[in-house]
């Protein structure tokens, strides 16, 4: 905030509101259409030519690529966490050339992996950070909503044979109680304590925005059905979040999918959840 003693700074702000408050006109001659049609042609499909619906992608920019983790399926337009046949996949593209180069399915429900199989049920949300130097880790919920307690698993992509390891490995959530499996229950409990009022909800946990600041990876949980917030810590093994502090204030209202940011003070550097 610019304090009202600090001439200067009020002098600034009251010039950029004044900008703010000054009308844009749009050229006489502007088609929506048109310019809407110039955006899309620009853009490139990431999904396979199967797929029917898409939702909730993440990216991580890695030397000249994007790596794009999206929940996907085949069958039916739009999303749902009741819809066992959704699934995973991470598209890999040259940003030189904004050519797809591979699409890789990683996660679906009763998949067989080395140590582990997933569940019945959807894999939703997907997210995607640098574990290392060459491995990115992809976080994803497994649901079935009514039936059980929803679990965020996590998988690692080697960058040097551009392929996932064939292990997976659940994810935990710290807080005041402890260490336990990464699932709503445990995210609701330990809001309870901080005057949380809504109803308990089986399935929705999940990480929403990273951000690193002075080495320390930052990430917001959210569940998205149950309206509940907080700002959590990875660990260095960025395999356990824990529960910094949770913000769903004021109660009356859903708050849902917030982003980290970082504010100079006079303090000093500070995290902000909203």
């Amino acid at each position: 905030m610019i304090a009202g003693r600090n001439v200067s700074g009020f002098v600034i702000l009251k010039q950029v509101i004044r900008k703010l408050e000054s009308p844009k006109l749009l050229p006489p001659a502007w088609n929506p259409k048109q310019a809407a049609d110039k955006v899309m042609a620009d853009l490139i499909k990431v999904t396979s030519p199967q797929v029917k619906g898409a939702h909730d992608a993440s990216v991580a920019i890695e030397g000249d690529h994007a790596y794009i983790v999206s929940m996907v399926n085949d069958i039916r337009p739009s999303e749902n966490a009741e819809w066992p046949f959704i699934y995973l996949t991470l598209s890999v593209v040259n940003i030189n050339t904004l050519t797809v180069e591979k699409i890789i399915p990683f996660a679906k429900g009763e998949q067989i992996y080395s140590n582990d199989t997933l569940p019945t049920g959807a894999c939703f949300v997907p997210r995607i950070i640098r574990k290392e130097e060459k491995k990115l880790r992809c976080y994803f919920a497994s649901e079935e909503p009514g039936k059980r307690q929803s679990q965020v698993w996590f998988i690692d992509f080697d960058l040097d044979s551009q392929s996932f390891m064939n292990y997976i490995y659940c994810a935990k959530i710290k807080t005041a109680s402890g260490v336990n499996n990464m699932q709503p229950q445990f995210f609701y409990q330990d809001a309870l304590s901080d005057g949380f009022t809504r109803k308990p909800v089986d399935y929705g946990l999940y990480t929403f925005d990273f951000k690193i600041f002075n080495g320390i990876t930052y990430a917001v949980l959210n569940n998205y059905p149950g309206g509940q917030n907080a700002l959590s810590v990875l660990n260095s093994s960025l395999d356990t979040f824990e529960v910094i502090g949770h913000y769903n204030m004021p109660f009356q209202l859903k708050l849902t999918e917030s982003a980290i940011n970082r504010l100079l003070t006079t303090h000093g550097w500070q995290i902000i959840h909203r």
